[in-house]
């Protein structure tokens, strides 16, 4: 079912196997799908595939939340997601959306799946 662009709020949830990360550090995709931020926070971690797999599937929640509200020609350029005071993850929009719209994620992942879900409102 297709919604209506003239909805105020948008929802997104996707999973995703944490093992398609495991032997990403070197692949130049990364610098696609993610911010040197994002890079650099999962990097960081002693075992970073769990924390991309969750930043990828914050990614996609947040793109399809936004597509809800009527946001188009979106990248994953648009969506950072960033820690947050005390580690819990937020939303970073690009400048074209940032004015228009705010979103919320919640990241998760155990042994062998990330998963996040985002809400997303349209301003104004």
């Amino acid at each position: 079912m297709r919604m209506k662009t003239s909805h105020k709020i948008g929802i997104g949830a996707d999973i995703e196997e944490i093992a398609r990360f495991e032997r990403a550090r070197k692949d130049p995709l990364l610098k696609k799908l993610f911010t040197s931020r994002e890079l650099s926070y999962c990097f960081s971690k002693k075992r970073p595939a769990p924390h991309l797999a969750a930043r990828f599937c914050g990614k996609e929640v947040v793109i399809k939340a936004l597509l809800q509200l009527g946001a188009t020609r979106m990248s994953f350029a648009d969506v950072e997601i960033v820690s947050g005071k005390g580690g819990a993850p937020s939303v970073s929009l690009s400048k074209r959306l940032a004015g228009r719209y705010v979103a919320f994620v919640s990241l998760s992942h155990a042994r062998s799946y990330a998963f996040a879900c985002a809400i997303a409102y349209r301003l104004g």
